[in-house]
């Protein structure tokens, strides 16, 4: 990424004049399209978020993951979008036209240019691409998940048979485009429902007599507020 922008900033003479651009829509339109591009950003994120549990309960201390997500998840996500920002700007004035995926700009660098320059940067671009994607599949979609699925089911999945059920799934769903309103749910839930405080034992227990049982095993509350806090962003 950091390769990407040093080219497209020095090839371009500057960052563009997309960062200068002011907004082109007024009104609800651009309320609604800001909360789609937030919804955008929080449902990347959202995922890792939600399986962080399943890797911080291996932490020798309550507060070690503290620095990690106060401090690293938050640095690394911004840096990361206004790198795109400006990747995008500068390209824009290279190849006239706003090319905000990655991959379709090194697609439009081999098609526009054939040197081996240009073949070997967008080699080694897309191999750090897909090495960041598959290493980011691993630890946040099919282990984290694979554990969530063996847990469930533990008599006839384990962890790598849940990781492979997981990716079938991903491929098929694309489940983060619906995780955000769930993490705003358990965040809800945990802070301000229960103040914090959890029945661990209950949490275990798959009968009447958890705390947390509801309607047959089934929090509706739940389900409405995840369907409520969907459908605005749908489109």
């Amino acid at each position: 990424m950091f390769s990407i922008l040093i080219w497209a900033l020095r090839t371009a003479h500057g960052a563009g004049s997309l960062i200068h651009t002011g907004s082109s829509q007024t009104g609800s339109v651009l309320s609604w399209n800001t909360v789609y591009g937030l919804q955008s950003i929080f449902g990347t994120y959202a995922s890792g978020c939600l399986g962080q549990s399943d890797w911080t309960r291996y932490a020798k201390t309550p507060n070690a993951a503290l620095f990690g997500q106060a401090f690293t998840a938050p640095l690394t996500i911004c840096v990361t979008a206004i790198c795109g920002l400006l990747i995008t700007s500068a390209t824009a004035t290279i190849y006239k036209a706003y090319l905000w995926n990655p991959f379709e700009l090194i697609l439009t660098i081999q098609q526009t240019s054939s040197s081996p320059g240009a073949r070997a940067g967008t080699f080694f671009a897309g191999l750090g691409f897909l090495a960041s994607q598959m290493a980011l599949c691993i630890v946040l979609n099919c282990v984290s998940g694979g554990m969530d699925l063996a847990a469930l089911c533990p008599r006839y999945i384990n962890i790598r048979r849940g990781s492979f059920i997981l990716t079938i799934i991903a491929v098929a769903a694309c489940p983060w485009n619906y995780v955000t309103p769930m993490t705003g749910i358990l965040i809800s839930d945990y802070f301000l429902v229960h103040k914090q405080k959890l029945r661990i034992n209950d949490l275990y227990v798959g009968n009447e007599s958890s705390a947390y049982w509801y309607f047959q095993g089934f929090n509706w509350r739940a389900f409405t507020a995840w369907a409520m806090g969907l459908w605005p962003l749908l489109r």
